[in-house]
């Protein structure tokens, strides 16, 4: 997990108030991003295998992604860093349909015990742990085996 995160979670481990601060003092740099300054900006987070997937036009949709999702407030973000650490309204062991939870090995924007943790309380769950990918790439690189894998589930 990049250091950012270590300090972004740490500020949702506070409490409301300690992430809101957070927040109100970072968004800025999320809200003005352009594709150009997408890899500087998010530093610790991604690595090698993120940096490659990001080509131009990729990291000019994933700035636009993250521009719109803070357009009109943080809150949604806020809330994604509090499900980290709070309980999430529901027991997780009540799913009964089948999970897959995808994560790269070199995913540094959520922990790795983040996703052993979730599949240890759903008992439906299958962790695909994919090596060389990261968070961006996982997505670019194994999006046609992800739809895939769901689409199994439908027959």
């Amino acid at each position: 997990m990049g250091e950012e995160n270590h300090i972004e979670f740490g500020a949702a481990l506070a409490g409301e108030h300690a992430i809101e601060k957070w927040m109100q003092e970072n968004v800025e740099g999320t809200a003005n991003v352009t594709g150009s300054q997408l890899i500087e900006a998010l530093g610790g987070l991604i690595g090698d295998a993120d940096k490659r997937s990001l080509t131009p036009e990729v990291a000019e949709a994933v700035a636009f992604s993250f521009r719109h999702a803070v357009q009109v407030n943080y809150y949604g973000w806020m809330d994604d860093d509090l499900a980290f650490v709070q309980p999430w309204g529901f027991d997780l062991a009540s799913i009964s349909k089948p999970v897959e939870l995808w994560q790269g090995d070199e995913d540094f924007m959520v922990p790795h015990a983040h996703g052993k943790w979730l599949a240890s309380k759903i008992p439906t769950a299958k962790l695909i742990f994919e090596p060389g990918e990261g968070h961006i790439s996982l997505g670019i690189n194994k999006s046609q085996t992800i739809v895939e894998n769901a689409l199994r589930y439908f027959d």
